[in-house]
This record gives structure tokens, sequence and C-alpha cells, in this order.
């Protein structure tokens, strides 16, 4: 019996011992499960949006019929990677009938902060408005759909767009990364330019006449200005919509001319534009 117990004794060291080391992995692995949770935690998980959506409308202004598409939908921004990070959505009106290569887009922000383009849209420049609030009308009334008469879809096309955190436009990073990318003025530039030249893009609308509007509780003067050739598309919205008329381009693109080695160099601010302007360094731009 004696020696029995000192077997099972031994089995029972030797089974202790060789579990020993899973112990010890198990425990190693423990912070990284918990960092993988917390990674988790943190991940952006939205179901996506539906396909845009198209319908057709139509509107009276000033004793004319305007018949026109609708169109809701959203444009991805992606980073420097090509992920994405953000969804903007967009609300379009298109007037019907012959392509005319002559009649302007618009495009549409609200005013902030925080502000969807829904007010411009159903309160002021698009196709209907909603009725309410009017004199002699109960407040438990529903509001309604009306015609607008002070449309500008009579002599524009419109595209109302909501910058990230305003309507439906959504980040699909976390809150530190969002702030950094999509709540101040740079960035704000730099992915809201990029979604105007991408709907132009995919409607093929690149050399219509293009315009920008908005709304807001005061006046907004431009105080800086600047425009990095290096990574400019030369889609000439800026031209167009530049209120210093300091910026022209023409119809050719001398590459080796405007190469330099330092990336720098490329930026170029209000005063430099204007000086190149004095000097006579850039030709007047001319329409495609």
């Amino acid at each position: 019996m004696r020696m029995l117990s000192k077997a099972a004794m031994l089995a029972a060291v030797l089974v202790l011992g060789a579990a020993a080391p899973a112990t010890s992995v198990l425990a190693d692995d423990a912070p990284k499960a918990d960092a993988a949770k917390d990674k988790d935690k943190d991940k952006i998980d939205l179901p996506p949006f539906p396909a845009d959506a198209t319908v057709k409308q139509v509107t009276r202004v000033a004793g004319k019929t305007l018949n026109y598409t609708a169109t809701v939908g959203s444009l991805p921004v992606r980073d420097e990677k090509g992920k994405k990070i953000a969804e903007v959505v967009f609300t379009a009106y298109i007037l019907d009938g012959p392509k005319n290569p002559d009649r302007p887009v618009t495009f549409a922000f609200n005013g902030g902060p925080g502000a969807a383009s829904v007010y411009l849209n159903l309160g002021a420049i698009g196709p209907k408005r909603v009725q309410f609030g009017a004199q002699g009308d109960s407040p438990s009334d529903p509001a309604r759909l009306v015609d607008n008469p002070g449309t500008w879809l009579d002599f524009t096309d419109l595209v109302f767009i909501d910058p990230v955190g305003t309507g439906f436009s959504r980040s699909l990073v976390d809150k530190d990364e969002t702030k950094k990318r999509f709540y101040s003025i740079k960035p704000d530039i730099e992915y809201l330019s990029r979604i105007v030249y991408d709907w132009l893009l995919k409607n093929d609308r690149m050399g219509s006449p293009k315009y920008v509007t908005g709304e807001s509780n005061r006046r907004k003067i431009i105080d800086k200005f600047w425009i990095d050739y290096g990574r400019c598309m030369r889609c000439n919205i800026c031209v167009e919509v530049c209120n210093f008329e300091a910026i022209a381009m023409n119809n050719t693109w001398s590459g080796h001319e405007s190469s330099t080695y330092d990336r720098l160099d490329l930026v170029m601010d209000l005063q430099q534009l204007l000086a190149q302007h004095r000097e006579g360094a850039i030709n007047p731009w001319v329409a495609p």
C-alpha cells in the first residue's frame, strides 16, 4: 500500500508539472484576449446604407411645370490607404430633358454647427417645401409637402450635401479619429471637395458650370486660402467658386514645368497666387 501511495503521489506531481506550462501560457494570453476584446469594443459596426434611390417628381414654378429626378444616395470618404472611413449622404434634383452642357449644378451646404442641408432643401431652395406654421394653421396640423415657388431648380440642378455628423452622414472610425478627420476647417475642405468631385465624376458633370451655396447664422469671410498642386485634380471647381478671383488655369498641363524637389513648394497661398497673376505667370482660364 505504501509503495502504491508513493506511485500515486509521483503520478500526481507529474500531472501537475505537465499542466503548469499550460497554465502559464493561458496566463500570458489573458492580456492579449483583453486587448482583442477592447479592440472589438471600439470597432464601428454599422449596417450598410441602402443603394441610391431615385424617383421622378414634378413641381410648378411661375406657371411652368418642371419635371425632375430626385435621388438620395451616399458617397464614401476614404483615407490615404483607400479604407472607407465615412459615408456622406446627398439629395440631388436634376431637371429632366435633353442634356445641356451649359446647365449649372449647385452644391448646397447648410450652416452650423451640426445642421444638415434639409433646412435649405425643404425650407429655402429645393423644388418642394414643408408647409407649416402659416397664419391660421393649428399647431396640430400635419406638415404638408408643397411646390416651392422660390426653388432654384428652374435655372440650376441642385445637390444638397450633409457633412459627416449631420443628417444621415456618418463616420466609420472612433470618436478621436472622427474629430481629427472631420471636425475642423482644413479636413472639411479636403473631404467635402472630394465628395463634390466624386459626385461630378459619377454623374458625368465635370464640364458643367459649378456653384456652391449655403446659409449660416453669421457671415464668414475667408481668412485662409491655399492650393496644393501636388494633389490638384484640375476639376476647376476652385476657379469658379473663388470669391477673390485669384485662381486661373489654362487647358494645357506642362508637368515638368511644375516639378520641384520639395513637395511643399507646390503649396501656394492666396498672396502667392495673386503675385503670379500680377506677374502674368498664370494664363486666364478657358472653359473646356
